[in-house]
């Protein structure tokens, strides 16, 4: 998923300043019961040397990025527990549709909240170390098979739609219009967590 490094950090929610969007992807919804789940591990995101002449990955990793203290979180699960789509109000498309697939292996799930399938868009939440729904890692593999990757061809999640099981520990990040934010940032991922 991402390029992570360990660091040192408070393994709570903390609190910044600034304005607040009311429609924000809530992470406590991805639990049942709804809950703020114990923090276990705390990461930087590595900057990426893209090289697009490259062969995949297109790059290389680089440096820890100092954009925030925090930008990867591993919170602590049950395994086999139900995780869902991080909880917003706004739907994309029509039958509570409220993210698309933007990635999915058998442990690893990006999602997108816009109708576009690119990082810059909107919010993003990346997910690793989870057993993914097998049904949508098998449609995210259907759409590619025909090598195509194209808005309105991805996958769609509903709002409380179960998206894998825990394994041990799940790790999260979190996207908006591409640049990661602090995962533990109270006003912005946990509003109205009980």
């Amino acid at each position: 998923m991402l390029g992570i490094v360990p660091v040192e950090a408070p393994l709570q929610l903390v609190d910044y300043s600034g304005a607040t969007d009311g429609n924000a992807p809530r992470l406590h919804g991805m639990f049942q019961p709804s809950r703020i789940p114990q923090m276990v591990r705390v990461y930087k995101r590595r900057d990426w040397n893209w090289d697009r002449a490259s062969a995949p990955p297109y790059g290389t990793p680089g440096g820890a990025n100092n954009d925030w203290p925090v930008s990867t979180v591993d919170f602590a699960t049950t395994s086999g527990e139900a995780i869902l789509i991080p909880q917003r109000g706004t739907a994309i498309y029509g039958n509570n549709i409220i993210g698309m697939v933007l990635y999915a292996s058998e442990q690893e799930l990006t999602i997108i909240y816009t109708r576009q399938d690119a990082v810059g868009t909107g919010y993003v939440v990346h997910m690793q170390n989870l057993c993914v729904d097998p049904n949508l890692v098998a449609l995210y593999r259907a759409q590619l098979a025909g090598g195509k990757h194209a808005s309105g061809q991805l996958p769609g999640i509903r709002g409380n739609q179960t998206v894998g099981t825990a394994l041990t520990t799940l790790t999260v990040a979190i996207r908006d219009r591409g640049a990661f934010y602090d995962p533990r940032s109270r006003k912005d991922w946990w509003q109205a967590a009980p």
